[in-house]
């Protein structure tokens, strides 16, 4: 396998390290994947169509850990991987004690922040409230949120430890284990438990993957990687200044996705509905699967692209590249059977428990389509490092995606479909971009432009 591998990918890096990484990668997230859409339907008939709409409004901010520690978490997997390969224990100790240290403090500080917000905003003016939830629970709802963000936020070096000694499938590991206990719990108290308790589900949801994390994490530092077990003592705050440093762009960048595709959940909340949150949610699940399986043929790709680019191997890119669009138009295929297919899909999984109109299936197909073609690009451009122009596309479309998605919801009654229309006309203007960038790159030009900055 490994040399059929290699084959393939004509890279003699591609190691049996690399292999066994990606091989675990896709075995379980393909599990975290079965036991999500397991969740849903499980998650909606103990709750209800609403109640699990507002639940995922709220539970998106959680996407918001991607950005919030993106400095710390890079930096302490690019200074730990520096430090295994200097053979300096010592140093890699400092550097993971600090971001540890660095992230209690930031912890604490936003959940007092969110507290006060909970106490002090008028949520009414942001989400569509159920009117069977008091506002005592939902204040009790905002703060198990809330609370266990920022105790996922603490958890989070773990991860960055583990792709640092080349064991990235640890993390994937964690959400298997997690979504595997929340199933188990689901179904046991959806059967000894009235239903229509979001409070609990959302106690179960939120604190089993902090335990799940806490208790692999322990293992880890005192079996694998007991080298670089966290301790006060090795806490050095000098190193902090190392830890946070990234790429300006590359954090601005994931900021504007960030802004676009977690205030969906929000608007579609505060201007239709929580009903129609999980049938936006649903539809994206649908059709994830795909995106998800392009995902994990690309991650090795971004590093591939980089070795490739530095050493300007044209053919290789050129070749690789093809490679990636045809497996693309192969998903694409895939994509457009799932949308003939979607009612008898929605059936079987979800017993009609919600109605998923065609028009949303088929706004949601069309923006999918469309990612996949992007995320050939954009891991090829993310290798190289020339986002310049990335940095500025997102700035331009995150800034104009609330007002436009609102105007197309509210004034021209659009409804969720507008929505979903909104985000696929960033991806028609900036496809083009994305292919004329490719073309200047593939030239290797030295003369920095918005092209090759």
């Amino acid at each position: 396998m490994n040399a059929i591998f290699k084959k393939f990918l004509k890279v003699p890096s591609f190691d049996k390290r690399t292999l066994r990484n990606i091989f675990s990668i896709i075995v379980l997230r393909g599990g975290n994947i079965a036991l999500q859409l397991l969740l849903v339907p499980v998650s909606i008939m103990f709750v209800s169509q609403s109640s699990y709409g507002l639940w995922l409004t709220l539970s998106s901010m959680i996407t918001w850990l991607n950005i919030m520690d993106v400095g710390l978490s890079n930096g302490l997997r690019n200074k730990l991987s520096e430090s295994i390969a200097a053979k300096d224990g010592a140093l890699g100790k400092k550097y993971v004690s600090t971001t540890y240290a660095l992230l209690a403090i930031l912890s604490v500080a936003g959940f007092a922040i969110c507290a006060v917000l909970t106490y002090t905003l008028d949520w009414s003016n942001v989400v569509e409230v159920p009117k069977d939830l008091s506002p005592a629970k939902f204040r009790e709802l905002l703060l198990i949120i809330s609370g266990s963000f920022f105790l996922t936020f603490l958890l989070k070096p773990i991860s960055s430890v583990a792709y640092a000694t080349h064991k990235a499938y640890i993390e994937y590991l964690t959400f298997f284990i997690a979504n595997l206990v929340n199933l188990g719990i689901i179904l046991v108290i959806s059967r000894t438990v009235p239903s229509g308790d979001l409070i609990l589900m959302a106690y179960c949801f939120c604190f089993t993957p902090i335990i799940v994390t806490f208790l692999i994490s322990i293992f880890l530092y005192a079996k694998n990687f007991k080298e670089y077990k966290p301790s006060f003592r090795s806490v050095d705050f000098s190193k902090a200044r190392i830890l946070m440093s990234l790429s300006g762009k590359f954090f601005i960048i994931q900021i504007a996705a960030t802004i676009v595709f977690t205030t969906n959940n929000f608007i579609i909340s505060k201007y239709i509905g929580n009903a129609y949150v999980t049938q936006f949610n649903i539809a994206q699940r649908y059709f994830n699967v795909v995106i998800i399986l392009q995902s994990m043929v690309l991650v090795p790709f971004w590093a591939l692209f980089s070795e490739g680019y530095a050493l300007k191997s044209v053919d290789w890119l050129k070749e690789n590249m093809n490679k990636l669009f045809k497996l693309t138009a192969l998903l694409s295929a895939g994509c457009i059977l799932m949308l003939f297919l979607s009612d008898y899909a929605y059936h079987l999984w979800l017993k009609d428990m919600v109605v998923i109109p065609f028009s949303v299936t088929l706004a949601v197909c069309v923006y999918s389509i469309l990612l996949l073609i992007s995320s050939v690009y954009t891991i090829f451009i993310n290798g190289t490092g020339r986002v310049k122009l990335q940095m500025i596309t997102s700035i331009f479309t995150s800034s104009l995606h609330i007002p436009l998605a609102i105007f197309c919801i509210k004034y021209l009654g659009f409804g969720l479909p507008g929505l979903i229309m909104v985000s696929s006309l960033w991806l028609i203007l900036t496809i083009p971009l994305r292919h004329i960038q490719f073309r200047k790159l593939m030239l290797f030009n030295d003369k920095k432009t918005i092209w090759t900055s």
